[in-house]
């Protein structure tokens, strides 16, 4: 018994008074959404958490497109500052440019005074007082 290989051929657009066979319409409609439809691996759910903690601890200042490409979602709309996803965004500005940074939220953060007391803290020296870095313009 043989087998015979038929090679796949692309759906061909209709005519004009031209009835579409369902098949031939099933096969034009995935071959449209497959163009449309990025294929994309699973995303991890933490990414967004992650890019806006590694960017509040290094205080870095971020432009408008990093901002939203680590957000996932434009920023359009967005005001001076803003609270959201347990951080602090503030828009600054220097040299016709428009800058964010990022800060976590002091609601986010577990309060010393609710830490169960067995539990001792090492002696850490408290960070510098100092806002990010924004260049000849100074501190906003």
């Amino acid at each position: 018994m043989e087998t015979e290989v038929i090679p796949a051929q692309q759906p061909t657009a209709p005519t004009p008074n031209q009835d579409l066979d369902p098949q031939q319409l099933s096969a034009m409609a995935t071959a449209l959404l497959a163009r449309f439809i990025p294929s994309s691996p699973s995303a991890d759910p933490l990414q967004r958490a992650r890019g806006l903690a590694e960017a509040a601890d290094a205080r870095l200042v971020l432009t408008t497109k990093e901002l939203t490409e680590v957000l996932g979602h434009g920023i359009n709309g967005w005001r001076d500052s803003r609270d959201d996803y347990g951080f602090h965004f503030t828009r600054h500005k220097q040299q016709g440019k428009v800058l964010w940074t990022v800060e976590r939220s002091p609601w986010s953060q577990l309060p010393q005074t609710e830490l169960p007391q067995t539990e001792t803290l090492p002696a850490v020296d408290p960070p510098q007082a100092s806002g990010p870095f924004l260049g000849r313009m100074g501190q906003y």
